[in-house]
């Protein structure tokens, strides 16, 4: 009972575990891109699995049970903690997000033809997969993207601030939605003159 019990147990939690953290998600690693959807596979079927043999085994398999129905929630609850660390980091990390808005106003980092820019070392620590920003200047003034993720095939995520506090719209940043210029997948309002984009295929 015990052998099997872990058998099914460890393995669901630990996939679980490394999902709720989202390892490898947030940069350009075309391995993550592979082991996420059999991440989610293997852990859902080893703990549907798990609750199946918890149960028939009576009381001594109710501790099974329990560890592989938590997993199961803990998929379910997974979109909330997003949102969570989501505004937890942009809580964080906003005050140097703001230095770095001061450069760009000063001229002290500037865009390249490719939209994009290298910060200064004070603030690499800003973007967990590039040390670059984007940087556009239209009609309605100043917007940068501090990325916070990029992908493989060009998506990425992260903390747009607009000067003129409205919604991104379909012309700011073209050239780095190439592929579907005519959309933005997401579009989170944080605070005044600060939104939450992903943009994705």
């Amino acid at each position: 009972m015990k052998k099997r019990s872990l058998l099914l147990a460890v393995p669901n939690i630990l996939v679980v575990g490394a999902l709720g953290l989202e390892l490898g998600l947030r940069c350009d690693h075309l391995l993550a891109y592979l082991a996420y959807p059999l991440a989610c596979v293997v852990g859902v079927v080893t703990a549907v699995i798990g609750i199946v043999y918890g149960i028939r085994s009576g009381r001594k398999g109710m501790a099974l049970a329990i560890a592989c129905g938590a997993t199961i929630a803990a998929y379910a609850l997974l979109p909330m903690i997003r949102d969570w660390r989501t505004s937890l980091e942009f809580a964080l990390k906003r005050p140097k997000y703001l230095e770095v808005v001061d450069l760009v106003q000063q001229g002290y980092i500037e865009a390249g033809s490719t939209q994009l820019a290298d910060v200064d070392a004070a603030h690499e620590d800003l973007m967990p997969c590039t040390k670059q920003i984007a940087i556009e200047g239209g009609d309605g003034g100043l917007a940068i993207i501090f990325l916070t993720s990029n992908g493989i095939f060009g998506e990425f995520k992260g903390y747009m601030y607009v000067a003129d506090d409205q919604p991104p719209t379909i012309n700011l940043f073209r050239e780095l939605r190439s592929l579907s210029p005519d959309q933005w997948t997401h579009i989170e309002r944080m605070d005044a003159h600060w939104y939450y984009v992903i943009w994705n295929h």
